[in-house]
């Protein structure tokens, strides 16, 4: 189903500034399959973390859509950490999910 806008953004506990905070507004988005193509801009490492949460801002769509009407908003926060396999290290990113269809 089509949902005009969501916002996935985290923050990780990175010093570097250009790894501090990754923020995404995506609108007209009608698939999963151009929501992934949507990232394919950002840089690997960013490109990396989005990935892991991009599963979770689908379902949040998901959830939205099935229990709420067209209308109507919802948000959820969420955490987790991820392997270190992934950079040699563990970090938490803390995420905020907002829908609105």
């Amino acid at each position: 189903g089509r949902f005009t806008v969501l916002t996935c953004s985290f923050k990780n506990n990175f010093k570097s500034p250009e790894n501090a905070s990754v923020n995404i507004k995506l609108q007209y988005i009608q698939d999963e399959e151009r929501l992934i193509k949507m990232i394919i801009g950002l840089h690997e490492q960013k490109k990396a973390y989005l990935g892991l949460i991009l599963n979770k801002c689908l379902d949040e769509v998901k959830k939205l859509q099935s229990t709420k009407s067209k209308k109507s908003k919802h948000q959820s926060q969420f955490g987790g950490w991820y392997d270190k396999t992934l950079h040699n290290r563990h970090d938490h990113i803390k995420s905020m999910v907002s829908v609105e269809c």
